[in-house]
């Protein structure tokens, strides 16, 4: 990676992806606060947020641009999903290598005029990196997340809700699970080597080592969330929670006495769609039960009048945690 003694120009790339948007642009503007030269991409939805932000920005031009958050614009729809192979299937189509040659192409036109040192993109974005490949230029991958992909050794699997391998089983069921979502992905290899052939980048030997090819993988999250291994194999590196509250937000004040003696219990899903409304409605529904104060927030595809509330629950778009 280029030294960070000189000012650098940054390129940043993401998509509409719910949580995904705010540290990227949050990492965005403490780079620019430092005095280096930024420009974000991302979905023109997301134009406000950068703006908030006091960001330059530029949407998507011949990759997937989405104008609004709406569930009706989403072209991943993962919720349709019903297998996790299925689930891969998708994700690869409609996000990793469906449209990989679009983002490629937009990241190339946008380093002629913008001219970036490195380029800084969101894990699932395949094909900002094998751009930054062909343009031989070095760049990182930055997730909101833990690590999601099953290439992080001594993780437990992403998702399956499982604690760290105990045992010698417990080892050898991660191991398994890891070796079975890698073939999954692998499946759709060839299609994405024929992309890189296009760009005139050699062939990879599995599709998860894309984003190995990074620098850096950096996971805005902080090490007290995540299962990984201590110390973390190169190139990974927590860089800690990145947080703001999002442009559609709304404020929020407790209707609660500061003495209340009840327990507070926030309930909060995806910002995206990800067909949510049953869990959520049986969350209010179990909380109107209890001697608690719920507060319940939907994000910005969701309706509070649409869900039921109660004198000790409240349904809000959105809360300042």
């Amino acid at each position: 990676m280029p030294s960070s003694s000189r000012p650098l120009r940054l390129l940043f790339c993401t998509y509409e992806g719910g949580g995904h948007v705010a540290p990227m642009l949050l990492t965005a503007r403490d780079a620019q606060a430092r005095g280096h030269a930024v420009l974000t991409v991302s979905d023109a939805c997301n134009a406000p947020d950068a703006a908030a932000l006091g960001l330059p920005f530029e949407p998507w031009r011949t990759a997937p641009n989405r104008a609004d958050k709406n569930p009706a614009g989403d072209p991943l729809r993962d919720w349709e999903a019903e297998t996790p192979a299925d689930g891969i299937a998708r994700l690869c189509d409609r996000l990793l290598i469906g449209p990989a040659a679009d983002y490629a192409l937009d990241v190339q036109a946008l380093a002629a005029e913008f001219r970036p040192d490195v380029i800084v993109t969101q894990e699932l974005l395949f094909g900002v990196m094998l751009a930054a490949e062909r343009l031989r230029l070095p760049f990182a991958v930055l997730t909101a997340n833990i690590w999601c992909f099953p290439t992080l050794p001594g993780q437990p699997p992403f998702g399956a809700g499982l604690p760290p391998a105990a045992t010698p089983e417990d080892a050898m069921r991660d191991t398994a699970i890891a070796a079975v979502s890698r073939q999954l992905y692998d499946l759709h290899l060839d299609r994405y080597n024929a992309v890189r052939a296009g760009f005139e980048l050699p062939p990879l030997p599995s599709l998860l080592d894309q984003p190995h090819r990074a620098g850096r993988i950096l996971l805005s999250t902080s090490r007290a969330f995540d299962f990984a291994p201590a110390p973390l194999p190169e190139p990974f590196r927590y860089v800690g929670p990145k947080v703001v509250a999002p442009e559609w937000s709304e404020p929020w004040r407790s209707p609660w006495p500061g003495d209340d003696p009840r327990p507070l219990v926030v309930v909060s899903f995806s910002t995206l769609f990800q067909d949510q409304a049953p869990v959520i409605r049986a969350c209010i529904e179990a909380l109107s039960g209890l001697e608690v104060r719920g507060v319940v927030t939907l994000g910005p595809v969701l309706e509070p009048a649409d869900f039921p509330a109660s004198d000790n629950v409240q349904v809000l778009r959105s809360a300042d945690h």
